[in-house]
């Protein structure tokens, strides 16, 4: 009886030191995307790292998308070493997400502002990009799948890393409250732009 308890005492502890992957309900015009979408990588050659079909790895992508997870996907070409592709991989994704966010910033200010100048604007534009590297550095996770091919003499791959959608604007917010202070904006403007540039971000 003492080692049966023993057991499920085990057995407790270890679902609480590794808790499951929270994931949500994909529609079923997640899923019908997600396979013809595999269906297309498959074409092209890329295939799963891992046990994981291609098909199943980017439904699990719809599901935690529903879950409230966010999607930054990064690309490595023609690495001849695994853990140097995975590592470009993970700079581009970082990479893009900076490159979108600069061209939220620009395009809010362009639009709507027009007694900031080109300097303060570059400013602005600079240091969030600076901060969202290293922002985004520290808590991009593990990617929850991986794709490769082979290329002549090499691998491209293909990481998909899921972020936490609150996670994420806050870490914006943060950081666009940042860079507007670094600029000398926000005691100019105070929370007013701040809240304008972010508006940019949430919309889908």
């Amino acid at each position: 009886m003492k080692k049966i308890i023993s057991l499920f005492m085990m057995l407790a502890m270890t679902f609480i030191a590794a808790p499951m992957e929270i994931y949500g309900q994909a529609t079923k015009s997640d899923i019908k995307a997600a396979k013809s979408k595999a269906k297309d990588l498959k074409k092209k050659g890329w295939e799963t790292e891992g046990a994981t079909s291609l098909e199943n790895g980017l439904i699990k992508i719809a599901e935690k998308e529903a879950a409230g997870y966010t999607p930054l996907i990064g690309t490595a070409l023609g690495s001849k070493k695994a853990n140097v592709a995975k590592s470009k991989a993970r700079n581009n994704a970082i990479n893009e997400f900076a490159e979108y966010g600069k061209s939220i910033i620009k395009a809010r200010i362009n639009t709507k502002v027009d007694d900031i100048d080109g300097e303060e604007v570059d400013n602005l534009v600079s240091g969030y990009e600076r901060m969202v590297v290293r922002e985004l550095d520290n808590i991009i996770p593990l990617p929850s799948l991986i794709l490769r091919r082979e290329t002549n003499g090499g691998y491209d791959y293909q990481c998909y890393y899921m972020i936490n959608e609150q996670t994420l604007r806050k870490t914006q917010r943060k950081v666009i409250e940042q860079a507007m202070e670094e600029a000398g904006l926000a005691a100019r403007y105070g929370d007013s732009i701040s809240d304008f540039i972010n508006a940019g971000f949430n919309e889908k």
